[in-house]
């Protein structure tokens, strides 16, 4: 096919996420089924749901693409790790979740999460108002709210102007966003999540563990991939900290529980993407973590 034209609003890594997930539900023993990530596709490509995915920047389904070998296993094998800990939350009984840059996340719809559960997400309003055209016929199993907000603006006002109760033990998820914050955008971040937190609130976030360079890529360079790479690569900012750990207590957080993707995807028993093996000295991957709020 040919170039992309996407919905107004919608970025190029909401979609190619949802590409994955729905490309995941093709495979013969899949990580997690998201029977709603066709629809996005399918609006985005004119494509009726459930026919053969089509080719989308460096997706490949009849070649091999390095690019889509990593961004295919971060977007899948992140999920089952955000999954169990939303279960486990859940299980404990958490009723408020809030999903910030929550783009193309259906975790409201295919989670089966108790109707008394309230789900908060954040995005700007072109996104939700292309998610809310898509899902149009579809039924959240929870409470489904969403709050049209920009996270460089005040969405700790709109989220709460939206009936969030900060006096209600909530688990926050920041998934695919940290890594194009810079330090103190990330820091502020944090901080405005840790103002609206009660103690043993749960935080699942998502960071890298470096900046990533062109140089961790080289035989991308000078294919058809390169512009995709590229555009990761200006968007990715450095990391408030390596370890995320370290800067979950710097706000008082307890981070309880750390992988590598790398790791994660062992886990899974998925393989583990040949850009990641070629960084393995310094590596920049993701870092999934699960974290809980302490007493100030």
């Amino acid at each position: 096919m040919g170039a992309l034209t996407l919905p107004t609003g919608i970025g190029y890594t909401a979609m190619i996420a949802a590409y994955a997930r729905a490309q995941e539900a093709k495979q013969d023993n899949p990580l997690f089924v998201d029977p709603l990530a066709d629809l996005f596709v399918a609006a985005a490509t004119g494509l009726v749901p459930g026919t053969n995915l089509p080719r989308l920047g460096p997706i490949r389904i009849d070649d091999e693409s390095l690019l889509w070998d990593f961004l295919s296993a971060l977007f899948c094998g992140r999920t089952p790790f955000f999954d169990a800990h939303i279960k486990q939350h859940v299980g404990a009984g958490i009723r408020q979740i809030v999903i910030l840059a929550a783009g193309l996340d259906t975790r409201a719809f295919r989670m089966n999460l108790p109707a008394t559960t309230t789900v908060y997400e954040i995005d700007t309003p072109e996104v939700l108002d292309f998610k809310a055209a898509v899902l149009a016929d579809e039924q959240p199993t929870a409470t489904r709210v969403a709050v049209p907000a920009d996270l460089r603006e005040d969405w700790a006002g709109a989220l709460t102007a939206a009936g969030f109760r900060p006096n209600v033990r909530t688990l926050w998820l920041v998934e695919g966003l940290l890594m194009y914050f810079d330090a103190a955008a990330a820091d502020n971040l944090l901080a405005t999540i840790s103002s609206l937190s009660l103690p043993a609130n749960g935080l699942l976030t998502e960071t890298i563990i470096r900046k990533p360079v062109m140089q961790d890529v080289p035989e991308i360079v000078g294919s058809e991939d390169e512009a995709v790479t590229r555009l990761f690569m200006e968007a990715f900012r450095t990391p408030p900290y390596r370890n995320v750990g370290d800067w979950m207590s710097s706000q008082r957080w307890r981070c309880d529980e750390a992988v590598t993707l790398a790791e994660q995807l062992t886990r899974v028993n998925r393989p583990i993407p040949e850009i990641v093996r070629r960084c393995a000295a310094d590596p920049f991957g993701t870092v999934l973590a699960s974290s809980v709020k302490l007493q100030d």
